[in-house]
């Protein structure tokens, strides 16, 4: 999944539709950013029980076309 996708995944949530927004754009990726670093210790969880090796240090995303490697 990249960084759009789940800012178009979060913005379905609430009906939106247009993911193009400036202002979701601009804020979107130090939020995603932040999710990640409080979904880190379940995802490597989930890693561990799927047979993968935990990640070492936090991913982070540096623009919305980066992918997420976390676990879906």
């Amino acid at each position: 999944m990249t960084g759009n996708e789940l800012l178009a995944a979060a913005l379905a949530l609430f009906a939106e539709t247009d993911a193009s927004d400036e202002t979701y754009q601009a804020l979107a990726v130090p939020y995603i950013n932040t999710v990640l670093a409080e979904a880190f210790n379940c995802n490597n969880r989930i890693r561990k029980w799927s047979g993968k090796e935990p990640f070492a240090i936090i991913p982070a995303i540096t623009s919305l076309t980066d992918t997420i490697d976390y676990e879906e």
